[in-house]
């Protein structure tokens, strides 16, 4: 079926839609099971005297929040080896687009199958799953951006891309927080029960926008060199690091890159620390929070398609590293609850901007055909140097007792990767593929 379906004649515009539907799809993900609902249904599956960890001579007590982080590590970790191992053979064959659907089948279901399941040990197997899933499809969904479109429309549709990501995931969480909230409208006897049913949705919701770019994206292969997977694809992953020598631009890129998003990262996912440690509030002014920063996040990304065109993607997204650098210093200093209401609606204006940018910048430095292995690089960046800022943060925070320096201490990753950024020269031409041997 689908495959008759791909020999049908597609507009620019419908292949282009199919490719943000990708975002639609996942954004859903993102919001309800790794940033709203699962973290906290995940400590009510859990027994109140904590887990203990036996690996041999080592044993330990852990709590929810650290089983939460070794999860989240795992299934990142897992899905940096399969990105690099598969990238450079996705380019070749021209298996972007399967391996997008492969990934996101897996995450799919396992998001789904976290609806069936009260017990902590297999919600935790599928959550690593479908993160797995989760992550990985972006590694091939942000490589196809080439494809479904000219360089000189690549800012444009990767903001309008993660605008609409924005609304998803808002009405999505939303809608999920109504069937936790008022299970009994939809029929659910419990509040664990609408939790339950809201991974389904996701699940649901997830393949349902990301079909039609598995339908009309066409992509071309790579045939200048063949890889293969098994042992060549670990030599081609030293290979890719190897190249990089050969793109300085894309080089000095990437290290700003994991700079700067390892800050945002980071005040994303110590949003509620920050919040419940600094100003004492409840779960609904976090919640509240993220909700207001997907729906303000809809327009003011849609209103930066068009400063864009006026200012360039570079000086747009140093000018929102700049405003990122105003927001730390502002959220150092917060008392009420409505500062943090003000800090969401500054996050919304830059979070959307700095992404959408930070990929389509990206795609201008990299080799054409080859974008799989390199955007795999470009996770490696983002995810492996996450690990600094949470590491910092807790640092500073045990040093000083008090976590407004930690804050403070964010502000460091934005400035140097602001500074590296002014670094990078925009050429219009792409550079030409320099091809090592094994």
């Amino acid at each position: 079926m689908i495959q008759s379906l791909s020999k049908k004649s597609y507009s620019k515009r419908q292949i282009q839609s199919s490719w943000i539907f990708v975002d639609v799809g996942n954004s859903a993900f993102a919001t309800t099971v790794l940033a709203a609902v699962f973290p906290q249904y995940l400590p009510s599956l859990l027994p109140p005297q904590g887990i203990t960890i036996d690996l041999g001579f080592l044993s330990w007590k852990t709590s929810a929040i650290s089983i939460w982080g070794y999860a989240v590590s795992l299934s990142i970790g897992l899905t940096l080896v399969l990105s690099l191992l598969i990238g450079q053979w996705a380019d070749y064959r021209g298996y972007r687009k399967r391996m997008l659907g492969i990934f996101t089948a897996f995450g799919a279901m396992a998001t789904i199958l976290l609806g069936f399941t009260g017990d902590w040990l297999w919600a935790l197997g599928f959550f690593v799953i479908a993160n797995i899933g989760f992550s990985g499809s972006n590694v091939f969904y942000n490589a196809l951006l080439a494809e479904v479109a000219p360089d000189s429309e690549w800012d444009n549709l990767s903001l309008k891309a993660v605008a609409w990501g924005y609304i998803s995931g808002g009405l999505i969480l939303a809608l999920n927080l109504i069937m936790i909230m008022k299970h009994d409208w939809f029929g659910l006897s419990s509040a664990a029960s609408g939790t339950r049913a809201s991974f389904v949705v996701v699940g649901i919701w997830w393949m349902l926008w990301t079909f039609p770019s598995l339908v009309r994206i066409k992509e071309s292969a790579n045939l200048r060199s063949k890889v293969r997977l098994g042992l060549s694809s670990l030599k081609s992953i030293w290979i890719s690091l190897r190249s990089m020598v050969y793109y300085p631009m894309a080089l000095i890129f990437l290290i700003s890159f994991a700079l700067y998003n390892d800050g945002i990262s980071t005040t994303i996912s110590m949003a509620a620390i920050i919040g419940k440690e600094a100003l004492q509030l409840g779960s609904e002014t976090v919640i509240g929070t993220l909700l207001l920063i997907q729906f303000l996040g809809w327009p003011l990304t849609g209103l930066m398609i068009g400063i864009t065109k006026w200012t360039g993607a570079k000086k747009l997204l140093s000018l929102s590293l700049m405003i990122w650098l105003g927001i730390i210093f502002y959220a150092s200093m917060m008392e009420t609850a409505l500062d943090f209401w003000v800090l969401g609606a500054a996050v919304a204006v830059v979070l959307g901007v700095s992404q959408a940018l930070s990929r389509s910048i990206f795609t201008r430095l990299i080799p054409e055909g080859r974008q799989s292995e390199y955007f795999s690089l470009y996770a490696l960046s983002g995810k492996f140097c996450s690990i600094l800022g949470p590491l910092v943060f807790g640092l500073v925070r045990d040093m000083t007792g008090d976590v407004r320096w930690s804050i403070l201490s964010l502000a460091a990753f934005f400035a140097l990767g602001l500074i590296l950024l002014q670094f990078v020269s925009i050429d219009p031409t792409r550079p030409r593929s320099v091809d090592l041997k094994m």
